[in-house]
C-alpha cells in the first residue's frame, strides 16, 4: 500500500480524526470492490460508518465516478447498521435535502442504527431516483474481500449463497492464485487439498479450477505473423500492395503491422504436432509450419472467433521470437481453454480456444480437471448475464481485469448440468463459425436461464 496515495490519504485522514470525531471524504468510488482497495474498505468497516453514497458525477464535474463516505471514529457494535445510498442519477438540486431525507427514512424504518438481521437489508423510502438501504456492517465484512455492494434482495441472495461461501476459500488461497507462476508452484497442493475433495453441489472459484496466463509477444509481427488468404486483413494487404503483392513473402506495405499472406497449404495440422513441437516449434524443414494464433477481442467475438491470423511456428521462428520478443506460458498453447481480453474491459466476455498459440493481447485459462469443470462449461458461466453481474457488483466495478476472473464463484455441476451448458456453448460456437442458422441471442437467453438455475439466483 505504500505506493497507493489514494489509500494513504484515507488512512491519514482517519489518523487525524479524534476519537468519536467524524471523518468524511469525497473520493473516487473505486474503493467499493477492487482488490487493491481492501485496506480502505476494512478501515471504514472497523468504524461506525454512517453511509457510503454513490454521487452524481456532474455534482463535482468529476472525471471519475465519485463517492462520499462519513464515519465516526469508534468501534461499532456487532449489530450496527450502515446506510448505502445510490444517488448517481439524483439531480444536483436534491442533494441539499438528501441527508435529512436519509435520517428521517432510517428512523421511520428501524428507529436508529440497530439492525437485528445479519442477512437482510431494509429499503429506505427516498425520493426517486435515489435508492437507499440500511444493513449491518457485518454484511460487508463477511463477503468476498469486504466489498461494498448495493444490498438489494438479489445481491444479498448472491452474497448468502456464493460470495460468503467462497470468502474464506479466496482468502486462504490468495497467495497461491495471485498469478500464473504462483499457481504453477502450488498446483499439486491445489489438486491434493481442494480439487480432489470437491463434489457436485460445492462452490469453488475460477482461480482454483484453472491454470494459465498471458500469451507471447513476437517483438516483430511483420516477421512472424501472417493473414490467411481471403480474410479481411489479407484483402487489405493486397489492396495496399497492388501490382507488387506476393504470397507468403513480406510485402512493402503493412496492415496492422502485418504484410504477409499465406494460404491453406501453408497451415500445419495442430492436432498432430507433438508436445515438444508445441513448446520448441515444428521442424523448419517442413513446409506447413504456420499455425493459428488467438489474438484480439471485439464485442462480437464471444464463444468463437474464426482464425484469420497465423504465426510461423517453425523451430527457427520460435527461436527468433524468443530473442526478439517474449514467449510466456507456452505450456498452455494448443490446449482447449478460455480466452479473454487481458484487462481493462467493461464487460466480462470470453471465447473458446484450442490448437492455437496465444497472443499477448489476451489471457488463456486451462481447466486443471476437465471432468470437474470443462473449458466450455466455464465459458458458458463467464459469458452469462449473472456472472457479469457478480463480477461488476462484488469483484470489480471499475474496469475488469483478467485477474478478477480468478475470484468468480463456480458451482460444481452435476453431469447433467455440465452437459446442458456445454451443449448450448457448442451451439453458440457453431453460430459463430457460420455453421448454424440459429440466433446467438436466443442461445444466450437459454444459457442465462441455465446459469441462473445453476446458481439458484434470478436476476
Amino acid at each position: 500500500m505504500r505506493h497507493d496515495l489514494y489509500q494513504l490519504f484515507n488512512v491519514r485522514g482517519w489518523e487525524l480524526t479524534r476519537e468519536d470525531g467524524v471523518f468524511s471524504y469525497i473520493t473516487s468510488d473505486t474503493f467499493y470492490t477492487i482488490g487493491s482497495k481492501q485496506t480502505t474498505r476494512r478501515l471504514l468497516q472497523d468504524n461506525e460508518l454512517h453511509f457510503v453514497l454513490d454521487a452524481n458525477s456532474n455534482t463535482f464535474d468529476a472525471t471519475v465516478s465519485p463517492a462520499i463516505f462519513s464515519l465516526t471514529k469508534s468501534s461499532p457494535d456487532t449489530n450496527y447498521g450502515s446506510v448505502y445510498v445510490d444517488a448517481s442519477e439524483t439531480e444536483i438540486d436534491q442533494y441539499r435535502s438528501l441527508i435529512s431525507d436519509i435520517s428521517q427514512a432510517i428512523h421511520s424504518k428501524v428507529g436508529g442504527r440497530i439492525m437485528e438481521s445479519e442477512t437482510k437489508a431494509v429499503n429506505l423510502e427516498l425520493q426517486p431516483p435515489t435508492k437507499g438501504y440500511i444493513a449491518q456492517l457485518n454484511l460487508y465484512r463477511r463477503t468476498l474481500r469486504n466489498a461494498f455492494f448495493e444490498p438489494t434482495g438479489v445481491n444479498i441472495d448472491i452474497h448468502n449463497e456464493h460470495m460468503e461461501r467462497i470468502r474464506h476459500l479466496a482468502d486462504d488461497w490468495e497467495d497461491a492464485i495471485r498469478d500464473s507462476t504462483t499457481l504453477e508452484n502450488n498446483l499439486e497442493r491445489i489438486k491434493d487439498t481442494h480439487i480432489s475433495k470437491i463434489e457436485s453441489g460445492d462452490v469453488s472459484i475460477i482461480g482454483l479450477l484453472t491454470l494459465g496466463g498471458q500469451g507471447l509477444a513476437t517483438g516483430n509481427n511483420e516477421e512472424y505473423l501472417a493473414y490467411l488468404d481471403g480474410s479481411r486483413g489479407a484483402k487489405k494487404v493486397k489492396e495496399r500492395n497492388e501490382g507488387s503483392f506476393t504470397l507468403l513473402e513480406k510485402n512493402k506495405n503493412t496492415f496492422s503491422s502485418i504484410s504477409r499472406v499465406i494460404t491453406e497449404d501453408n497451415i500445419g495440422d495442430t492436432s498432430t504436432i507433438t508436445q515438444q513441437e508445441k513448446i520448441e516449434g515444428i521442424d523448419s524443414d517442413k513446409q506447413n509450419t504456420w499455425v493459428p494464433v488467438e489474438k484480439g477481442f471485439k464485442a462480437d467475438e464471444i464463444y468463437f472467433k474464426k482464425k484469420d491470423s497465423y504465426i510461423n511456428w517453425s523451430k527457427a521462428s520460435v527461436d527468433g521470437i524468443d530473442e526478439e520478443g517474449l514467449i510466456r506460458n507456452p505450456e498452455y498453447y494448443f490446449e482447449p481453454g478460455v480466452f479473454s481480453s487481458r484487462g481493462g474491459f467493461s464487460e466480462l466476455k470470453v471465447r473458446y480456444t484450442n490448437n492455437s498459440v496465444i497472443d499477448s493481447t489476451g489471457v488463456v485459462l486451462i481447466p486443471i480437471n476437465e471432468e470437474i469443470a470443462s473449458a466450455k462449461y466455464l465459458i458458458g458461466l463467464l459469458n452469462s448475464e449473472l456472472c457479469e453481474h457478480i463480477t461488476d457488483t462484488f469483484i470489480n466495478s471499475s474496469g475488469k481485469q483478467a485477474t478478477d476472473m480468478r475470484h468468480i464463484p463456480v458451482p460444481i455441476p452435476s453431469d447433467k448440468q455440465e452437459e446442458k451448458i456445454t451443449q448450448l456453448v457448442d451451439e453458440a460456437i457453431e453460430v459463430q463459425k457460420g455453421e448454424s442458422s440459429k440466433s446467438l441471442s436466443e442461445i444466450q437467453e437459454d444459457i442465462d436461464e441455465e446459469v441462473e438455475s445453476l446458481y439458484g439466483i434470478t436476476l
